[in-house]
């Protein structure tokens, strides 16, 4: 069966988004099935910032307060330096080399109605797909609007990114989702978005879950670092403190730190003293969470990841406007009982690094869960 997956893949320092695409089209392929990536040009700003500047130079007399210049200048300059240090990470090697797609780049839903890559069915998903805004034409590619009546349109493991949808789209949301055959779901906050539209929608797990550990193992090399360290890897957190770095510090004083910081709800930067920034390839991320002794992420990918490598992890919550990227997360490490993981002190994290993580008892709980979402996509294609 010809595949065509829609989902996000653009990013230059996001390892989780590389590898959910990278994840889902490999199993399918496992299977017998030809699938790939069908190319949107995403731009999340794209959306209005013409009608917000007319709305914001006709309303606000004001304008100056809501684009001062520091920020934007502080902004581009990061968003500079990043470029320049995300070309270590290589990731469109990565993407040339294993995630097949379409040699047409795709910028717009009427591209895609006048020249639809040719598949018997569509997935949306995973990751926050369903969050893109409706308002926005184009982004009703998520919900596979160009899909031809002829082929089967699901979603897997889409995610909203959201505890409650923007009432003045539901409609919107609805009248596209009536269209799927299949609507799977990554959390549950999801689940009930699409219930209370009155679409039926089934829970399953992260593509990432879908392969094996030994999928991701032969992405391992050999360790580049010679003496024990603890690997961070550092997503939508602007401040030290909000890892407690200086405790980290001080508790982990006989390892070396080192640091990949990327990029999600906004850039990452250089925000730790005293570490080693690594700005790793998708094989060296791997590697620096399996060779580390203890793994800190603040990311939903990053504790996937430490599950399928069993590798010693702690998760730091996000707080504040980003604090809902957590439920996907906690949902997670609640299904597996790893909740004393969850560090929000300094008694948190003593008592994590000094607890022993059962990987049985953990396998016992999620391969079940696997099993489940392997047969919910498989029936459903």
């Amino acid at each position: 069966m010809d595949i065509g997956i829609v989902t996000l893949w653009q990013s230059k320092d996001n390892y989780g988004q590389i590898l959910q695409c990278y994840a889902l089209q490999c199993y399918l392929k496992k299977q017998g099935h030809n699938a790939f990536l069908i190319r949107f040009n995403y731009n999340k700003n794209n959306s209005s910032f013409k009608k917000k500047l007319i709305k914001a130079l006709l309303i606000y007399p004001m304008v100056k307060k809501m684009f001062t210049y520091d920020k934007r200048r502080k902004e581009s300059e990061l968003k500079r330096k990043n470029d320049k240090r995300n070309a270590a990470r290589k990731f469109d090697e990565f993407r040339n080399l294993y995630i097949s797609q379409t040699e047409a780049l795709y910028y717009s839903l009427e591209d895609l109605k006048k020249n639809p890559p040719v598949a018997d069915c569509y997935i949306t998903g995973s990751d926050q797909v369903f969050g893109a805004n409706l308002k926005v034409v184009d982004n009703s590619i998520f919900f596979l609007s160009f899909v031809p009546k002829s082929a089967r349109k699901i979603s897997y493991a889409a995610s909203f990114g959201l505890i409650k949808y923007p009432q003045d789209r539901v409609g919107k949301l609805k009248e596209l989702l009536d269209d799927f055959d299949f609507v799977s779901i990554r959390e549950k906050a999801g689940v009930n978005i699409c219930n209370s539209v009155g679409i039926p929608a089934t829970k399953v797990l992260d593509p990432v879950f879908l392969l094996s550990s030994d999928d991701y193992l032969k992405f391992v090399k050999t360790s580049k670092y010679t003496s024990p360290y603890v690997y961070i890897y550092s997503l939508n957190i602007k401040h030290p403190n909000e890892i407690m770095w200086g405790d980290l510090s001080r508790m982990m004083a006989n390892y070396k730190l080192v640091v990949t910081h990327s990029s999600g709800y906004f850039e990452g930067d250089e925000i730790f003293s005293n570490a080693v920034y690594d700005y790793s390839t998708i094989s060296e991320w791997l590697s620096n969470i399996y060779f580390s002794s203890l793994f800190v992420t603040t990311s939903f990918h990053g504790v996937a990841f430490s599950i399928l490598l069993k590798k010693k992890f702690v998760y730091f919550p996000l707080y504040g406007e980003y604090a809902r990227a957590n439920n996907r997360v906690l949902e997670l490490l609640n299904i597996l009982g790893l909740n004393f993981l969850v560090v929000k002190n300094t008694n948190d994290f003593e008592a994590a690094i000094n607890t022993t993580i059962d990987w049985e008892s953990v396998y016992g709980k999620l391969l079940p869960e696997i099993v489940f979402s392997r047969k919910m996509l498989i029936a459903n294609l």
